[in-house]
């Protein structure tokens, strides 16, 4: 998969990409793409056309590094995108949100 937007933020097509265990080519110009690539672990950024001629011949060449770039893209989607994981981080951000509004009503106190 190639997201060659440098303007993109998290880029929805590159956790597809990843859930079906592919390697992502990504625009390393994007600050959020560039992250999204380091935590994620599944892909090659480049900056310009030669950059991403040469990791996509990077990744035709060595399929094993292909291989083992998409694998560690699913893994990362499995552990953070996934529907339960999503919905835990938000119920854990709503109690936390709700236990501060708590703790700065007067009424609350005492």
């Amino acid at each position: 998969m190639v997201v060659p937007s440098r303007l993109e933020s998290l880029s929805l097509v590159a956790l597809e990409a990843w859930a079906a265990g592919r390697p992502c080519l990504l625009n390393g110009d994007s600050p959020v793409l560039a992250g999204q690539a380091q935590r994620g672990g599944g892909a090659l950024l480049f900056r310009d056309p030669a950059g991403l001629g040469d990791g996509a011949a990077r990744l035709v060449a060595d399929p094993a590094e292909a291989a083992r770039l998409g694998e560690a893209g699913r893994r990362f989607v499995a552990l953070h995108y996934r529907w339960n994981g999503v919905v835990r981080r938000l119920e854990g951000l709503i109690a936390t949100v709700a236990g501060a509004g708590r703790a700065e009503r007067p009424a609350d106190r005492g």
